[in-house]
């Protein structure tokens, strides 16, 4: 340490001692004095015990006594609940060692964080008043934060009891949050009430707001900011108490979501893409994302998952050729490394259990490449096949042959459509006009009033809509074109044109 810093740490241990809070810690110390080197407070260490701090002079029958004793452990620190004392955590880390040591995760890294007590900053707020007054030259803004000066003692003995590498920074993906609860914590904070009694007022009739309770930590600190020297010093202890229990040690683990990719082909006339549920009621006994996860669940363990896909077609609309591609967010997982042919085996799974949709290149992908999924969605172009049917009647004006319905309809290139949203799907999408495109058609006729027209459209394109007309809700339409009633018998997704996850082989 400079001169400066260990004059601040002797000033700050002297007043300390001189208000009987001994009971500090020294790396407490330290961190209201601001040292920033991690290598300080590793190098303290606890106040020896009674049984190994004996006075060689003592009588032998005395030191018989302190030698039977057992080993105690120090009073907890006032500023930190003890946290930052080996042996104090060392007892906590008994506590939750089987925890760490039996780790479902598959990291061979972590990073770590530590949650605190609220009431931890009343403490600290408590002991920077009297520096303040007591020691020339304090300044509170290079008080190390308790929980950063944590980590650096800490961070080796979590290594060691999981076996797994101690890393600082924001590449780390796998998180290991060390929880402290004290149970006189709410009571402590109660005393914020009277402090701020308007603001709390105020609180207390937004309890949506404040879903999170009246008392946070953001908010503590922030009301703080606003209370004077007096008013903090009648309603809260200056200096802080000695807490009246041992706080209690947890540990939450948790790991960044990873993301599965893969294209998916549906050969089904009477499935969803998703769950279908209507007012509560399933209407179609599974779906595409369903059929897809369960193989998923059954390999992996992860809290849950979150699908999307490049667009969705309709439960009677078959996906064919490549397929749709599609993502799952598995969140919280277990396992984030494969082997090779690792994830080809679930997909195989996939598909021996279910013949109406079947899954290839199932992949993982980083994050930043899941945007490709939705990235110009109105710009990707798709293509159809559906089977139509000429349904002449009243309004028809002009029944046309099948040679003159494919010349008619292949000489149209990049035909612009106004599409108002379909009666179909009024109640769950605004009533809106979309301009959509229709780029080429292919008419393949099949008999004297049915062919299948195999058309490319922009992304978004209610084809259906632009077969029969929707009432004229999409002008134009192929009965517009053709002067006569058409119908559309079946519609197939044949090809999306998204290269998008990468083509995959089995391994």
């Amino acid at each position: 340490m400079w001169t400066h810093e260990i004059e601040t740490v002797e000033a700050i241990q002297g007043v300390l001692n001189e208000l009987d809070c001994s009971d500090i810690c020294r790396r407490c110390v330290l961190r209201l004095a601001g040292v920033k080197k991690s290598h300080e407070f590793l190098k303290v260490a606890d106040p020896p015990t009674p049984a190994t701090d004996q006075d060689p002079t003592e009588p032998e029958s005395k030191k018989a006594k302190l030698a039977e004793a057992p080993l105690s452990i120090p009073p907890c620190c006032r500023a930190c609940l003890g946290i930052m004392q080996d042996s104090i955590m060392a007892e906590a880390l008994s506590q939750i060692g089987p925890q760490l040591t039996d780790c479902p995760f598959d990291a061979d890294h972590f990073t770590l964080a530590v949650s605190v007590p609220t009431s931890l900053a009343l403490r600290e707020h408590s002991l920077k008043l009297i520096l303040t007054d007591r020691v020339p030259g304090f300044f509170e803004g290079c008080v190390v934060p308790v929980k950063q000066a944590w980590k650096w003692i800490n961070g080796p003995k979590f290594e060691a009891v999981m076996g797994k590498k101690f890393v600082t920074g924001d590449s780390c993906q796998f998180f290991v949050e060390f929880q402290v609860t004290l149970a006189e914590d709410e009571a402590e904070k109660a005393c914020l009430v009277d402090m701020c009694k308007l603001e709390y007022l105020q609180r207390q009739h937004k309890q949506k707001t404040y879903h999170m309770g009246l008392v946070t930590r953001v908010a503590l600190e922030k009301s703080l900011q606003d209370v004077s020297d007096e008013q903090f010093r009648k309603h809260y202890p200056v200096p802080p108490t000695r807490p009246l229990s041992r706080f209690q040690p947890d540990v939450k683990m948790t790991h960044n979501s990873i993301f599965l990719a893969g294209r998916y082909n549906k050969y089904s006339r009477e499935l969803p893409q998703t769950p279908w549920l209507v007012d509560g009621e399933r209407k179609a006994e599974s779906s595409v994302e369903e059929l897809i996860i369960s193989d998923i669940k059954e390999a992996l363990v992860f809290d849950s998952t979150n699908f999307s896909s490049s667009g969705r077609e309709d439960v009677d609309v078959r996906m064919l050729g490549d397929g749709r591609p599609f993502l799952f967010e598995l969140t919280n997982p277990r396992q984030t490394m494969f082997k090779p042919g690792e994830l080809y085996e679930i997909q195989k799974k996939i598909n021996a259990h279910s013949k109406i949709v079947q899954v290839h290149d199932l992949q993982l992908v980083k994050k930043a490449e899941t945007n490709r999924l939705k990235e110009g969605e109105d710009q990707k172009t798709k293509t159809y096949n559906a089977l139509c049917r000429l349904c002449p009647g009243k309004n028809s004006t002009n029944l046309m042959s099948m040679t003159d319905i494919k010349a008619k309809l292949e000489l149209i290139k990049n035909l612009e459509l106004k599409q108002r949203t379909p009666i179909r799907v009024l109640h769950r999408r605004p009533n809106a006009v979309r301009k959509r495109s229709v780029y080429f058609m292919e008419v393949t006729p099949l008999t004297s009033d049915q062919f299948k027209l195999r058309l490319s459209t922009q992304a978004g394109t209610y084809v259906k809509e632009f077969v029969h007309g929707d009432f004229d809700r999409t002008i134009p339409n192929l009965s517009s074109i053709l002067e006569t009633e058409v119908d559309i018998l079946a519609l197939d997704v044949e090809k999306i044109d998204l290269d998008w996850p990468a083509k995959t082989h089995p391994s």
